[in-house]
């Protein structure tokens, strides 16, 4: 009731949203999960082991992107046309696709 006719998504903030001079729109949130060695197998081998991470960061943040994504529709009247999360913890961009 106290928001009257505005609209609450979620309670946070875009990290980054950037229009490239090409008109490109790109939503990027950072993440700082820890990642815990713990939870893959010894014999894992890297490659496997940096795809479970992007997996998990996607299942574990991809709402909360779509959301923000939806959000940016409201706001500039356009979907972004990247979406992506930067994990700090693996020095990497990981750009979530499919429809959010």
């Amino acid at each position: 009731q106290q928001l009257g006719d505005a609209s609450l998504y979620v309670q946070g903030s875009l990290d980054l949203l950037l229009l490239a001079a090409d008109g490109t729109l790109t939503l990027c949130d950072y993440k700082t999960d820890r990642l815990r060695t713990e939870d893959f197998g010894v014999d894992i081998d890297p490659a496997s082991r940096q795809e479970i991470i992007q997996k998990q960061l996607i299942r574990d943040h991809g709402d909360q992107l779509a959301i923000y994504a939806d959000a940016t529709e409201d706001l500039l009247g356009r979907r972004p046309d990247h979406v992506c999360i930067y994990s700090l913890p693996l020095g990497r961009l990981i750009e979530l696709t499919g429809d959010l």
